[in-house]
């Protein structure tokens, strides 16, 4: 028993020549729609679409020299221009606020609404600091001011934001704010030097210091004084009636001593009472001259004391005044020189910005008012037709061979 063969399932097989052939047959179809098309989409863009006259402004963004100025007090003004991200920046110049300013120029004749502006509007972007501003406008000469005026506006949005144009007015404001913050604190100095204790504290301060090193001298001449006393004391014998010529000798030498302690301070250190002088050679006399000088010592002694003591708790805190008057002129003085340098520096730094008249951004190259139309390109509209013309006529060709094999076929299954 032999096998049935089974049919075919389906023959996608395309043959190129019946397609050939079938073109061929329909092409005077197929050539009339093309030209048709072409002639339809030429004769559109030539005398019934406006014309669009298209033109570009180029801005450029350079980094200004930066001034560093900086003063004997440690202030220092920093002025840097910051360059914008141009990526950030095509995008941030056609905001409504920076077009709002291109359409309100007076130089934009007829007017344009922002909403018309944004649509006609593109900015190209050159290397890291070029920029180019594209306007298409259907009037050549709008096109050329609105590309201009919008390229102005940029330049001015960018120095703004980025560069010394904005920083110019802050910088007016600070000086005024310097200028009257250095006449404040040179007031407020005038009027602390006029109630400045400083000179009277340190002068007291000088004199307590020297009346206290005057007593610690004062203190060892007592000391030695009493000692060569008691020696002196210890070596005549009371038993005799006369001292020996040496210690008459010795006990003038004490006297004589003891006469030429200075005073320190005769306000306050207590004078000891007059010493009797020594007329003779008698061992009771001398004895007795030699109790008077011990009793002198020990009077200037104690008042020595005293007043040291007093010195101790007068001294620190003469100190802790002078200290803090000290601390107080100082600051006075520290501000009124901080703001005086501030002012100096920010007029100066003002000076140098306007002599040297240097932007952040500027426009290179204006926009030219163009001759040609950039739209509608009549020619390419008429390939692009011409092009849609010649595949619907090959459609339709090929479809209506497809219909008539395909109606003969059901035909002869009938």
């Amino acid at each position: 028993m032999q096998n049935p063969v089974p049919p075919a399932l389906y023959d996608d097989e395309i043959d190129l020549r019946a397609v050939f052939q079938t073109l061929w047959k329909g092409r005077i179809l197929i050539l009339t729609l093309t030209l048709v098309a072409a002639a339809t989409a030429y004769a559109i863009s030539a005398w019934a679409l406006p014309k669009q006259y298209k033109t570009t402004a180029y801005v450029s963004v350079a980094l200004p020299r930066v001034q560093y100025l900086t003063s004997t007090s440690g202030l220092t003004v920093n002025l840097t221009a910051v360059i914008p991200d141009v990526k950030a920046v095509p995008d941030l110049i056609k905001e409504k606020t920076v077009l709002r300013k291109v359409t309100d120029d007076p130089r934009i004749t007829p007017a344009i609404s922002i909403e018309t502006l944004s649509r006609q509007i593109q900015v190209t972007t050159f290397g890291t600091s070029q920029f180019g501003l594209q306007v298409t406008d259907s009037n050549p000469q709008r096109a050329a001011a609105l590309a201009t005026v919008w390229a102005e506006q940029a330049v001015d949005w960018i120095e703004v934001n980025y560069g010394f144009g904005g920083f110019i007015p802050t910088l007016d404001d600070q000086i005024v704010i310097a200028k009257q913050a250095y006449e404040e604190s040179q007031t407020a100095l005038e009027n602390f030097a006029a109630i400045d204790q400083t000179p009277i504290l340190s002068a007291r301060l000088t004199a307590q210091n020297n009346i206290y090193a005057c007593l610690e001298g004062q203190v060892l001449q007592i000391a030695a004084l009493n000692r060569r006393l008691t020696d002196l004391k210890e070596q005549i014998s009371p038993v005799e009636e006369t001292i020996s010529l040496t210690h008459a000798i010795l006990l003038e030498s004490i006297k004589h001593d003891f006469d030429s302690i200075a005073s320190c301070d005769s306000t306050v250190i207590l004078q000891p009472s007059s010493v009797v002088a020594l007329n003779t050679s008698d061992t009771k006399e001398t004895l007795s001259v030699i109790a008077s000088l011990q009793e002198a010592l020990t009077q200037k002694l104690t008042s020595a004391s005293v007043t040291q003591e007093f010195l101790e708790e007068q001294i620190p805190q003469l100190s802790v005044e002078l200290e803090h008057a000290t601390y107080q002129l100082d600051q006075y003085t520290k501000r009124r020189d901080q703001a005086g340098a501030l002012y100096d520096q920010s007029a100066y730094q003002k000076t140098l910005l306007l002599q040297q008249g240097e932007r952040t951004a500027y426009v290179r190259i204006k926009a030219q008012t163009p001759n040609v139309a950039s739209a509608p390109n009549s020619p390419l509209n008429a390939v692009a037709a011409g092009a849609l013309g010649f595949i619907v006529g090959a459609t339709a060709a090929l479809s209506a061979e497809w219909r008539k094999k395909h109606g003969a076929e059901a035909e002869d299954k009938v």
